[in-house]
């Protein structure tokens, strides 16, 4: 029983250092469209679920289960996928190198 709540307890704070590394912009909350090379963020076409004036969202812990547009941020998007800014926290802390560059955002 102890190892268990040892891993749990591990789980969370990798969980929150994980989640921690958001700035809470919101970018990841927007239409995105385009291909493998481009991708454009429309600014004026937010998640029914975000809320502009705190940028957050407001179903938060359930997103995954309600919107079908939202995607977990993982690694893998921070290194490589071009769906995220420049200035988003999780490509900041992982994407050292401009190999692949960020999304552009249109307002």
């Amino acid at each position: 029983m102890r190892i268990l709540r040892s891993l749990r307890s591990k789980l969370k704070a990798r969980r929150d250092r994980w989640e921690s590394l958001c700035r809470k912009c919101g970018v990841c909350c927007y239409a995105k469209e385009g291909g493998f090379l481009h991708i454009v963020i429309h600014m004026n076409k937010p998640c029914e679920y975000f809320d502009k004036r705190t940028k957050l969202c407001k179903i938060y812990e359930e997103r995954f289960r309600i919107c079908r547009y939202c995607g977990k941020v993982r690694l893998y998007h921070a290194l490589f996928s071009r769906c995220l800014p420049d200035t988003c926290g999780y490509v900041e802390h992982y994407r050292r190198w401009r190999l692949v560059r960020g999304a552009e955002i249109k307002r």
